[in-house]
């Protein structure tokens, strides 16, 4: 069978925003008409080409059907899905923080990156069927979001300024296209982030023991103010469909002729910008062991204001199959999607979002990497990153 390519776009626009929405999406497709048609060099009937466009317009419909019934319309009211996407992107915004090494004399350059996502249960298997889970099941609770790379410059302000007192400031920007990402996802990371950090030492270092075997790094408080923003462009692939049926032509041997409708490379894109104006106040403390290692425990929250918008929209891929005899012209179909939401703020515990964090780290003089982990328990958040850099 011959096939002629018609390049459809699904133009689909939904916004969402950390919390619950009303609304609906449907999508309408008007199928390609043939506007002149012949076999063998014969010249098709008017009344062959109507009757044609018809099977079309069927086939089409289908096409209509089976994408508004298995994904647009589960595509809309994504309030939980924009609250995970919020809720990952503050919990990304921890890159680079160090934990333990706040008692240098001088200053501490890091450099790191980090990855953040909200998961209903936090498991191997919900992370790599995220996009699945989107597409198949519509709005859940879910969400990326990326610290990019960024660097963090801390001064100890004893000298000059208070004792025990240690500034910071963070900043990174990060670009990255056409990146792969989990469960038959891709698309496009940006992200921006920029930080004032305060750290005051409470406790102060233990006497190491043994010559440094054991060394307990004291207790410190810490707080700043961040901005964080992700965009993210996310296609997820979706399954191909055929739609079979035929039509009359006299010109054709038997005079019924097979016809098929089939969308191909369908792609749902979702646009999303996250972003939070965020306080951290965590009280820090770490252990050194062996001389070269360092295990680190904090506790605390982080009250921010979190933002998210998605915005759906697809692309794919549609051909007319007719036996190879045939050729012809037409007019190209349309796709158009009509939405409507509605949206509200995010609860409490968006604002005020108590966490755990732990690290492990290795040292050799003023050489530190380290490894961060952030736990949020109650917006099932999680952050994890790998930091390196100096603490003179």
């Amino acid at each position: 069978m011959k096939l002629r390519k018609l390049l459809v776009v699904l133009s689909f626009a939904a916004a969402g925003c950390a919390a619950a929405f009303a609304g609906t999406s449907s999508i309408a497709i008007t199928a390609p008409a043939i506007t002149s048609l012949s076999y063998s060099g014969t010249s098709a009937t008017p009344a062959t080409i109507s009757n044609l466009n018809s099977q079309l317009s069927t086939l089409f419909g289908q096409v209509q059907s089976y994408l508004d019934s298995t994904y647009f319309s589960k595509l809309h009211d994504l309030g939980e899905l924009s609250e995970g996407f919020a809720n990952a992107n503050t919990a990304a915004s921890n890159n680079p923080d160090i934990m333990g090494y706040e008692n240098y004399k001088i200053f501490s350059f890091f450099v790191g990156s980090s990855l953040g996502f909200a998961l209903p249960a936090l498991t191997a298997a919900q992370f790599n069927n995220l996009g699945t889970n989107i597409i198949n099941n519509g709005d859940m609770y879910g969400g990326l979001g990326t610290g990019g790379i960024a660097g963090q410059l801390g001064i100890n302000t004893s000298r000059f300024l208070v004792r025990n007192l240690y500034l910071s400031l963070k900043f990174g920007i990060f670009n990255l296209p056409n990146t792969n990402l989990p469960s038959n996802m891709s698309g496009d990371i940006h992200q921006l982030l920029l930080g004032l950090g305060v750290n005051y030492k409470l406790v102060s270092p233990s006497p190491d023991i043994w010559g440094g075997l054991v060394e307990w790094r004291g207790l410190s408080l810490g707080t700043g103010i961040e901005y964080s923003r992700d965009t993210l462009n996310m296609n997820v692939g979706l399954t191909s469909q055929t739609y079979s049926g035929s039509f009359s032509d006299p010109n054709y041997p038997g005079g019924t002729v097979p016809v098929s409708a089939t969308i191909q490379n369908a792609k749902a894109n979702l646009d999303v910008v996250a972003s939070s104006f965020i306080v951290p106040v965590e009280v820090d403390t770490s252990i050194q062991f062996l001389w070269v290692f360092n295990l680190g425990l904090g506790a605390g929250a982080d009250i921010n204001l979190p933002f998210s918008t998605i915005a759906i929209n697809g692309s794919g891929t549609t051909w007319i199959g007719l036996p190879s005899q045939y050729t012809y012209t037409e007019t190209p179909g349309s796709v158009s999607v009509n939405a409507t939401d509605s949206k509200n703020t995010p609860g409490f515990w968006d604002y005020v979002s108590p966490k755990l964090s732990a690290d492990l780290g290795f040292n050799i003089s003023i050489v530190k990497i380290d490894i961060p982990v952030a736990f949020y328990p109650l917006t099932k958040a999680v952050s994890l990153g790998i930091i390196g850099g100096v603490a003179w």
